[in-house]
């Protein structure tokens, strides 16, 4: 007899419940339904990217060749 392939146990990215890769389509999660939630999180921006920026964005930045119809630069 042949030895059994070993199966490799993955935890699920949203709900943490271990599954076996063989068993979904929507990895790295458990299920198709935790694949939605999880998107949806997003989407609603549940989740977000840390952002350390220079300052506000209300304006962009000039470029020096156009000149500044206020006059500032």
């Amino acid at each position: 007899m042949s030895p059994k392939p070993k199966q490799t146990m993955f935890r699920c990215a949203y709900c943490g419940t271990t599954f076996d890769r063989a068993m979904t389509t929507a990895m790295p999660f458990c299920s198709e339904r935790c694949r939605q939630i999880d998107l949806g999180n997003w989407l609603d921006e549940s989740y977000g990217l840390p952002y350390e920026g220079e300052g506000t964005l209300d304006r962009a930045p000039q470029d020096p060749d156009t000149e500044d119809p206020d006059g500032v630069q």
